[in-house]
This record gives structure tokens, sequence and C-alpha cells, in this order.
């Protein structure tokens, strides 16, 4: 329980500097979790801020909560998950924002709730959520949001979280 609450508070052990995850044997890893430090980046550049805190500015989640080698059966699963969970994490969630990375992610996500596939920014007030859709951190195109959005987008993006 510990681990799923706490892990990335700064008085625990779970993971060191935001970024670095705890071995079974008690060290620390020496290499960063990528995907980690991507997030982070993208909430900071959401909020407009440097300092963000994993747990209070930003979570992450999945739609497919099990664990898959090379992501075996993970797109046959996302239905069967998204059923069963997705709807009561966005509900309970405070976030006003809902970023979803990847096109696979992004695809399902906007057929899920109606929402057109062009879209990278779009509003659901029945939610009271604002969807955003990036590219995967890994992927072969431009990541950035103030690359990707416009500037009135962006502004739109930033009020949004502040309110």
């Amino acid at each position: 329980r510990d681990f799923f609450i706490n892990r990335f508070s700064p008085d625990r052990n779970w993971v060191k500097n935001e970024l670095y995850p705890l071995h079974k044997d008690k060290t620390h890893s020496k290499n960063w979790v990528r995907f980690w430090g991507a997030v982070r980046s993208i909430a900071r550049m959401i909020m407009n801020i440097n300092s963000v805190v994993p747990g209070k500015d930003y979570a992450i989640t999945e739609i497919v909560h099990c664990k898959s080698i090379s992501e075996f059966g993970v797109q046959e699963s996302m239905e069967v998950c998204a059923n069963r969970f997705l709807n009561r994490i966005i509900n309970l969630t405070n976030a006003k924002v809902i970023v979803c990375l990847g096109d696979k992610v992004s695809a399902f996500v906007k057929k899920k709730y109606q929402i057109n596939n062009s879209l990278l920014l779009e509003e659901i007030p029945a939610l009271n959520k604002l969807f955003l859709f990036l590219p995967h951190p890994n992927a072969r195109k431009e990541r950035r949001i103030d690359k990707i959005l416009t500037p009135e987008q962006l502004h739109f993006l930033r009020e949004k979280v502040m309110q």
C-alpha cells in the first residue's frame, strides 16, 4: 500500500530524486526512468514552472494496469480495463487536464469519449476535464508542447490548469 500511495514521496525510499526506482536489493537504480522524466517535463511545460511535485502537480496512470512483456495483450485489454477503471480514475481525480501520450492511447480515448480524431486539445464539459493528446515520449516526431500547440492553445491549457 505504501508503495502505491507514497511512491514518489521524498520522505520515502521508493524512488530517489523522482527518477531512480528502488530495486529488490534495496539499492536505487543507476539508470533513471526516462518516461518519468518526460512526464515531469510535460508537467513543467504545461504549468510553466521549473519545480513540479509528482502526486501533487501531476500523476501517471495507464489504461491497462496489468504487467505485460513487450505490451503483449495490451491492445486487446484496453476496452475491458477502461470499462473497469478509466472512468472511475477520471471522475475521481482533481486534475483539470488529462494528457494522453501516444497514438494508441490517444486514438482509444478519442473513440471512447467521442472526440474528433484530428484534435490535440478538447474540453469535455460533462467530465469537467480538458484532454491533451501528445506523441509518446519515444515518438520520432515533434513532442514539445510549445511546438505542437498554437500560442493560443498553450495559453488556454495553462489557464485551465491554474483554475
